[in-house]
């Protein structure tokens, strides 16, 4: 789905659900609940790149780790198969 896709389906979704809680077009419930429902959606995708922001922190600290360890055992035996010499 194209992001214009996208925004018109979020759009009809938040149309839908301000009319199943009884806000008519262009009052003031309508309105702010348009606006919750975009806020709404914008914190789930802060959420979401935060959660990516993390994953990828974590795996970027372990490999840092996972070198460190190996370059560890290579200092103490170089002949390990790992060490490439």
């Amino acid at each position: 789905m194209s992001t214009g896709e996208r925004r018109e389906a979020n759009l009809r979704e938040d149309e839908d659900t301000c009319a199943s809680f009884g806000a008519r077009y262009g009052s003031p419930a309508y309105n702010d609940c348009m606006l919750t429902q975009q806020r709404r959606r914008d914190v789930k995708q802060l959420e979401s790149l935060e959660r990516t922001r993390l994953t990828t922190e974590i795996a970027r600290d372990a490999q840092i780790m996972a070198d460190r360890a190996r370059k560890q055992r290579c200092d103490r035996d170089p002949d390990r198969r790992e060490c490439g010499r």
